[in-house]
């Protein structure tokens, strides 16, 4: 996984190195609870680098929740990653 640091802020930009695509990646993360935004389905136009790109929201959350959605999205993606 690779964060996008200058575009942070109550979100992050994941881009996530695998072979599936995002409709893959966002069932696994919906099955585990966790809500995250496809780029794709975002206003902002995206570099077609060939990795699925998402959205992480923080807002009017508490850090040990942040924490929880991180460690669910990493257990359920780390099978996939490349």
């Amino acid at each position: 996984m690779a964060i996008k640091q200058d575009i942070a802020g109550f979100h992050i930009q994941v881009t996530v190195k695998t072979c599936v695509d995002e409709k893959v990646l966002l069932k696994l993360a919906k099955n585990k609870g966790v809500r995250i935004y496809d780029f794709n389905q975002m206003w902002m136009r995206r570099k077609n680098e060939g990795f699925p790109h998402f959205y992480l929201g923080f807002a009017g959350m508490i850090e040990a929740d942040m924490e929880m959605g991180i460690c669910s999205l990493k257990e359920v993606w780390e099978s996939v990653l490349i």
